[in-house]
């Protein structure tokens, strides 16, 4: 710092990041794969692949206070620690709900790791506690026992409220204006959005267009190539509206809580025009009751295609669902489409209790799929 001297050059991709350890004996970096070195000597100590599942490459990593724990955001949910002097894997945190982990904190005594989601839920791991029941196994850690944790003070209540962002609040307040309720005959199988649209039909919801919107598509139940589903909105993942808002990278949480032989997708993808058959843009991430998961791809030219039509298209192993028009689609002469992708279950006795919507960065595809109803089978 005080020359500005290069002292090494290490190897890495892009994107990339680096982090020392509190106690400046270690520095951590990510990119293609992650990597330990030696400060000072900067010799690397070793290297840890990234999940294949996680398109950008680089891992979001902590360091616990006294430098002896690496803690790894291993996507798509997991975290693993690993002791910086051995390279050892300690332990992989599996969380209930699971989400892309997107930040990691160690408390300042170490005892206590938080894992930041993405969909806004912190994970705390009481590392003290899962020793002490490791030790009970005789599974402890090859590390020093931690100090006994301190005496409970008296509880005292306080009352939090927390303002919600304006902007949230007039987006909210606009969505449950043009997107009526679900009706009261709605089945169980028609899987309710109404929590999780974040776009109304009859808005141009991701171009200052006017009269670019899906408006001619109107809500209630559709049959809709064999299938009928609940169409009253949209959730789009990624890209952006056309006020300049980002829409998320995942939706999660979206509840089905059933069993099932099949799932039918009725969906789309806007800014696919330039996205080569067979790239996927996304997942559809099963949740069962007994913690296992499935992952449903979302292919371009198998699942989807871009929802305006476009010159020379392949359109033989899609199944368009609907189709339509609107103001720009009649200027330009093109059509507005819908598919539907339909997924076997390979597990109709389990219950599945939700469903995450992901779509890959930006940087990975320009294609952002959109989802307008779920019906189980």
């Amino acid at each position: 710092m005080a020359t500005a001297q290069v002292l090494r050059d290490l190897p890495t991709s892009n994107p990339a990041s680096a982090i020392f350890s509190p106690d400046g004996r270690w520095l951590a970096t990510s990119g293609d794969g992650n990597r330990l070195y030696e400060a000072g000597s900067w010799e690397s100590r070793f290297k840890l692949t990234v999940s294949p599942d996680f398109a950008s490459g680089v891992s979001v990593v902590a360091f616990s206070p006294d430098g002896e724990i690496w803690a790894i955001a291993n996507p798509p949910h997991n975290t693993h620690l690993y002791a910086t002097s051995t390279g050892q894997r300690l332990a992989v945190l599996e969380p209930l709900n699971q989400a892309m982990p997107v930040g990691l904190t160690f408390s300042p005594d170490g005892t206590t790791l938080s894992v930041l989601q993405r969909d806004g839920v912190v994970q705390l791991w009481d590392l003290r506690q899962i020793r002490h029941q490791l030790v009970a196994l005789n599974l402890d850690w090859d590390q020093p026992a931690y100090s006994p944790a301190p005496v409970q003070a008296e509880t005292r209540f306080s009352r939090v409220e927390i303002g919600e962002d304006p902007v949230v609040s007039a987006r909210r307040t606009f969505l449950a204006s043009k997107i009526p309720p679900r009706p009261r005959d709605a089945r169980a199988r028609m899987i309710d959005l109404s929590p999780y649209y974040n776009a109304a039909l009859t808005e141009q919801w991701h171009e200052a267009v006017a009269g670019n919107d899906l408006s001619e598509l109107r809500p209630g139940f559709k049959q809709l190539a064999g299938i009928l589903f609940d169409v009253r909105g949209l959730v789009q993942v990624g890209g952006g509206s056309h006020d300049g808002t980002e829409y998320p990278t995942e939706v999660s949480r979206i509840r089905v809580n059933q069993v099932c032989v099949r799932l039918h997708f009725l969906h789309s993808a806007i800014s696919a025009e330039g996205t080569p058959v067979g790239v996927g843009i996304g997942t559809y991430l099963i949740h069962y009751a007994d913690s296992r998961q499935a992952s449903i791809p979302i292919v371009m030219g198998k699942d989807l295609m871009d929802w305006l039509s476009q010159p020379q298209e392949n359109l033989a192993d899609v199944v368009i669902a609907w189709t339509g028009g609107n103001e720009r689609s009649r200027e330009t002469g093109q059509r507005i489409r819908l598919f539907k992708t339909t997924w076997t279950n390979p597990f109709p006795s389990v219950p599945i209790t939700r469903i995450d919507l992901i779509t890959y960065p930006a940087d990975h595809v320009d294609a952002k799929p959109f989802l307008v109803a779920i019906t189980a089978e």
